[in-house]
């Protein structure tokens, strides 16, 4: 065997291997991918839960986010500087929820789910003052979602 042909067979062996990388590397993408995804799910459900927890953990504090909805008006400074806080700390969990979709991280049906609680949220009769006195921090597209679920 002459070493032409030693090189060729040795170019071939080398061509396979960098054909074998490339599999091992897409398929540990593609698994790094679905790793990442379902830690936005399971944070996206983490964080409504702990929303959930922590209205039914406070029953004072479930008691403010009801009425303060209902009858904003008569809260005093206080309650409605905590309502706020509490307003913001569940819109940033939608927010952040919103640009996990949009960069293909949370599945359409959950995020239609979301979106189905945000509606409901922005449908409280207060929500509309809400929205407009605090100084929210929110980005274009997150503030045009929320307008748009706002009822006229």
């Amino acid at each position: 065997m002459n070493w032409d042909a030693v090189g060729a067979v040795a170019e071939g062996v080398g061509a396979a291997g960098v054909i074998a990388t490339l599999f091992y590397l897409a398929s540990q993408i593609r698994a790094n991918t679905n790793a990442v995804k379902a830690s936005v799910t399971r944070e996206a459900n983490h964080a409504a839960r702990e929303f959930d927890y922590l209205l039914v953990r406070d029953p004072e504090l479930m008691e403010l986010f009801t009425r303060g909805f209902a009858r904003l008006s008569e809260l005093s400074p206080d309650e409605q500087r905590r309502l706020g806080f509490l307003l913001q700390s569940v819109l940033r969990d939608f927010e952040c929820q919103m640009h996990e979709y949009r960069l293909g991280l949370l599945d359409a049906k959950l995020w239609g789910a979301y979106q189905h609680n945000l509606k409901l949220l922005c449908a409280q009769r207060g929500f509309r003052t809400m929205w407009d006195a605090l100084p929210f921090g929110h980005d274009e597209d997150f503030r045009a979602l929320v307008e748009s679920h706002i009822p006229e």
